[in-house]
């Protein structure tokens, strides 16, 4: 009849509604996030014709707090193939959706300070090869990030001497 049946514990946590107040009302009721109308639309036309949909919301809680959850809306059928109930199953992400925009925003700061660096910056895979070179390396040893990426080793670039210690005496690896 499209009312919430059952909430557990921690569907009341993460919406701030209680029990009373969920039960027996409709779901739309927790549509306070950014979606459009036409996006729920087209989710509760896909469910109710039996496919499953998954995603993400940004919602609001009762007390108008922003968070995201992850979201599985699937259809619940009888041996008939006909749709009894409607189960979601929803997971609190905010943390982990915050740490992945930190995560983003840290990488672009490292990027801009790598890359504005006047100090020649390189990282190096296991095995001595270069995965990150910044520009600088091009007016200091000659070579294009580009050329250097994925096709030279660290030692490549010592001299005869070093290269040979490095490589026979096991210094790397």
């Amino acid at each position: 009849n499209g009312v919430i049946e059952y909430v557990n514990p921690m569907a009341c946590r993460t919406t701030g509604y209680s029990r009373k107040e969920l039960i027996g009302n409709s779901p739309k009721m927790l549509k306070l996030g950014e979606e459009p109308q036409d996006e729920y639309d087209s989710i509760w036309e896909m469910v109710s014709g039996g496919k499953e949909w998954k995603g993400l919301f940004h919602n609001r809680r009762k007390t108008g707090e922003w968070y995201w959850e992850s979201a599985m809306i699937t259809p619940i059928v009888d041996e008939k193939n006909n749709i009894t109930q409607i189960l979601t199953i929803k997971e609190d992400i905010t943390e982990r959706k915050r740490t992945e925009e930190n995560l983003i925003l840290s990488e672009q700061r490292f990027r801009q300070v790598v890359e504005h660096s006047q100090t020649v910056i390189w990282e190096l895979d296991k095995d001595g090869k270069y995965i990150y070179v910044n520009q600088v390396c091009e007016s200091v040893y000659g070579y294009s990030p580009e050329e250097m990426i994925g096709k030279m080793y660290f030692y490549d670039l010592a001299t005869e001497e070093n290269r040979y210690e490095i490589k026979e005496k096991g210094l790397w690896n």
